[in-house]
């Protein structure tokens, strides 16, 4: 449950969890909140407290330890996901198609870097571990525009020492994966969706290494399942036809993809 309520900016409140009725208040005299949120357990229940940057909006999120949550697919966004419900202290578990790409050389798609803004940022920030993505990002201040005359010119991306980073899809998902696991995480890899029970919540997973000529199924069963499986995502598909007055369009690309390489010239230059 989440409640929203209006407060002095040094006023804080705790709710009881379940009957969301007042039963305690403090102050905090001269104090900034250093992150905007913080934690208090209290017999069986975590309760959140958030701020926004005025102080006057407090976020309560009301929380039973030991939840079990199911993320389908173990991409960027899952492992991010994994990150953040894991320092809150659920008990996460993941589940990916495709191998270990850190165990295993698998084809690595369009392999163009994510420009990484403050957006990107704010997410990895959340968590504390934009740091550590930045040793494998690579600053990006600008771009260089060759003109018909020509002239060059350039066009930063920001002021003073604003930049983009240019990081590796392939190190980032590595990377997100590892402090996933650390923070507690669990990933099982070959394991593709083929149905989600929503009144259940229920997944079920093929193994797609077979074993004697057998595929093996396996059900899950969570407190909550969360669908960061992408393109043909059989967790959307679920939310698709399995709940009613659901409406959604799907359109496709009139393009395709071609990736190019340009190799240097034979001084070792750009061509």
């Amino acid at each position: 449950m989440v409640t929203n309520v209006t407060i002095p900016p040094n006023l804080y409140c705790v709710l009881h969890p379940k009957k969301g009725v007042l039963i305690n208040t403090f102050m905090l005299e001269n104090r900034t909140l250093k992150p905007n949120v913080f934690s208090l357990k209290n017999h069986q229940n975590h309760v959140l407290f958030r701020r926004n940057p005025f102080g006057r909006i407090l976020t309560f999120d009301y929380m039973s330890e030991g939840k079990n949550f199911t993320i389908v697919g173990a991409g960027l966004v899952g492992s991010l996901l994994a990150i953040y419900l894991s320092k809150r202290g659920y008990k996460v578990t993941m589940y990916e198609r495709r191998p270990d790409m850190r165990k295993n050389t698998i084809s690595a798609g369009r392999s163009i870097n994510l420009a990484l803004s403050d957006r990107g940022w704010r997410g990895l920030e959340g968590v504390g571990i934009d740091g550590e993505v930045r040793k494998i990002g690579i600053a990006m201040k600008g771009r260089e525009i060759h003109n018909l005359d020509g002239t060059i010119g350039f066009q930063p991306y920001g002021k003073h020492h604003q930049a983009n980073y240019s990081v590796s899809r392939g190190a980032l998902h590595c990377l997100l994966m590892d402090l996933a696991e650390k923070q507690g995480a669990k990933i099982y890899f070959d394991e593709r969706c083929t149905h989600v029970d929503l009144k259940t919540a229920t997944a079920t997973f093929e193994n797609t290494i077979s074993k004697d000529g057998q595929l093996s199924v396996s059900k899950i069963k969570s407190d909550r399942i969360f669908g960061t499986d992408g393109n043909f995502s059989a967790s959307r598909l679920a939310v698709q036809l399995g709940t009613d007055r659901f409406s959604y369009s799907q359109t496709y690309l009139a393009h395709g993809y071609k990736e190019l390489t340009i190799t240097p010239n034979a001084k070792g230059d750009f061509a």
